[in-house]
């Protein structure tokens, strides 16, 4: 049912002591009540991963898994919070465009290298594409350690942009599939153990087999979780909205949305779910020449809840006969989504780290975007896991 994927030793190591107890005043932190403690935490992916996507993710397992694998130069927590991470210290100058970094000095791999301001010039020049559309106009290594970033975006106080995964810097593990390779950090505490599986069936499977971290969207599987004594389940933040995307001008898939948003949320999916406010954020769009509109209303096929409201919205429109819901795969979706040619889309958007807008998405021009649900996943944790910590897109992490 589940396989080992891979396995990294070092991280989250911790003092001999149990996690202390989690505090109702923390949303960002998750610790299991218990005296004892893990030596080696299983980490459960319960999606397909392609560590070829690395360090960007496109599902929920890749970001998981690349959260633990790669740093950027801060972090930021689902209270928006901006902590370090690779950068020590951080500040802008009067006009608000220019960020300094200063680096930590820390190894970056286990050959015992250390950072510096070159390996983050590395990591960003191949990607000119994802800087622009960042809004980062340069950078410059202004020291060994240091780095200065001009930013298009003036009056902006806190560098959240910078934990995006598209500005992730080093890995600090190569791992393939099937690997049996381990990256080993020897610290004063000793050593822990973290290991990612593959659940190919059932999760209830898992969680009866060992799993001591499993993240899932499924109300029925917490609710399995919750009868287990060994188990603790933690909401995560509100952190993906549901959108309808369809052609401005077009007769509405959805009226009275306001009032449906509740509905939708309440029955249409089987998920921690809630209506979602409106979007009210600009959204660039990819140019695109479009085609002829079909009859579909396209969804992501992995994600049972775009599936649910794709098809509840073809329900709601019981007299175009012709109007059907169709799954496509992620390789499949992302084109047809920039082609612009189908009736409509449901497109699930994650939270950017300021908080403020979904990450970006190419829409097609002339497309009108509306929000209908957010929702929530659930962490599973096993009690004497080591403390975990939830970035601001619901991601969690060990401290």
């Amino acid at each position: 049912m589940w396989g080992g994927l891979l396995a990294l030793t070092g991280f989250g190591s911790h003092p001999t002591p149990a996690p202390p107890s989690p505090q109702p005043n923390d949303p960002c932190r998750v610790a299991t009540e218990s005296v004892g403690q893990l030596d080696t935490f299983r980490v459960a992916l319960a999606e397909a991963v392609d560590l070829e996507h690395a360090p960007i993710p496109t599902n929920d397992s890749e970001r998981l898994l690349f959260r633990q694998l790669y740093r950027n130069l801060v972090r930021v927590d689902c209270s928006g919070e901006v902590h370090p991470e690779l950068a020590e210290a951080w500040k802008f100058d009067s006009g608000g465009r220019i960020w300094t970094f200063t680096l930590k000095d820390t190894t970056i791999a286990s050959d015992g290298a250390r950072l510096l301001a070159a390996h983050v010039l590395a990591a960003w020049r191949p990607r000119p594409t994802v800087l622009r559309d960042l809004g980062i106009d340069s950078v410059i290594a202004t020291g060994p350690r240091t780095l200065a970033v001009a930013v298009r975006e003036r009056e902006v106080t806190q560098p959240r942009l910078f934990a995006e995964p598209e500005l992730a810097i080093v890995s600090v593990a190569t791992v393939s599939p099937g690997s049996s390779e381990s990256f080993l950090e020897r610290t004063a505490s000793g050593l822990t153990v973290l290991d990612f599986v593959t659940v190919n069936g059932d999760p209830r499977d898992a969680l009866d087999s060992g799993i001591d971290l499993l993240i899932t969207r499924d109300i029925e599987l917490a609710e399995y979780a919750a009868r287990i004594r060994d188990l603790q389940t933690f909401p995560l933040p509100w952190s993906r909205t549901y959108a309808l995307v369809e052609p401005e001008g077009s007769e509405g898939l959805l009226t009275s949305l306001d009032s449906l948003r509740g509905p939708l949320a309440r029955d249409a999916v089987k998920a921690d779910a809630r209506p979602a406010q409106p979007i009210t954020c600009d959204r660039p769009v990819s140019q695109t020449t479009g085609g002829a509109v079909s009859q579909r209303i396209v969804y992501p096929a992995q994600d049972p809840v775009a599936r649910g409201l794709a098809e509840r919205i073809v329900a709601l429109n019981g007299t175009r006969p012709e109007l059907r819901a169709q799954g496509l795969d992620q390789a499949s979706f992302t084109p047809a989504l920039r082609s612009g040619t189908e009736r409509g889309y449901i497109v699930p958007l994650a939270r950017a780290t300021d908080g403020s807008c979904p990450t970006e998405i190419a829409f097609p021009p002339g497309f009108s975007v509306q929000s209908l649900i957010e929702t929530r996943a659930r962490a599973i944790v096993r009690r004497g896991s080591p403390e975990l910590t939830v970035d601001w897109d619901g991601t969690p992490r060990l401290r």
